[in-house]
C-alpha cells in the first residue's frame, strides 16, 4: 500500500470518528456540555457532510488498496473520481478549519472538530500526492 492511499484511508477514518465526537463544548465547576458533529440542531449538516465524505474517501482508498477487482467508476458528474473527492475534501477542510475559529460566548472547539480537521487535511495531501505519483509529464524532444 502506497503513502497516498495510506494517507486517504487514515484521513478518512479521522472524518469518520471525529464527526460522532464533540465539536464544541464548554466545561466549568463539574459540568460539561458538548455537541458532537451529528448533533444537526447545533452544527446544521456539516458533521453528517463530514462523515459521509470522510466515509467515502476512506471506502475508495480501501477498495483500491484491499480489493483491486472490485469496479469503481472512473468518474461521476463529469469528474473523475479523484477530483471529485479532491474538490468535496478541500471543502471539507475548510468547513472544519473555519470552524477552530468560531467561539459563541463560552463554546468553543474539541477533539472531533480537531481530528475532522486533521482528517480532512491528510485525506486532501493524499489525494494531491497521488495524482502528482499517477501524472506523466509530456515528452520533450531535443
Amino acid at each position: 500500500m502506497k503513502p497516498p492511499a495510506m494517507m486517504k484511508l487514515g484521513g478518512g477514518a479521522l472524518l469518520f470518528i471525529g464527526s460522532f465526537l464533540d465539536w464544541y463544548g464548554a466545561s466549568e465547576g463539574g459540568f460539561s456540555l458538548g455537541f458532537s458533529g451529528t448533533d444537526v440542531d447545533f452544527n446544521g449538516l456539516q458533521g453528517i457532510f463530514a462523515l459521509l465524505i470522510g466515509l467515502a474517501i476512506a471506502a475508495v482508498a480501501g477498495l483500491r488498496a484491499f480489493a483491486p477487482q472490485v469496479n469503481i467508476p472512473a468518474a461521476i458528474a463529469g469528474f473523475s473520481l479523484d477530483k471529485l473527492l479532491f474538490m468535496l475534501g478541500i471543502g471539507v477542510f475548510l468547513m472544519c478549519f473555519g470552524g477552530l475559529f468560531l467561539s459563541a460566548g463560552p463554546l468553543g472547539p474539541k477533539i472531533g472538530l480537531f481530528l475532522c480537521t486533521i482528517g480532512a487535511a491528510l485525506a486532501v495531501i493524499g489525494s494531491f500526492m497521488e495524482s502528482k505519483e499517477t501524472s506523466t509529464a509530456p515528452a520533450t524532444s531535443f
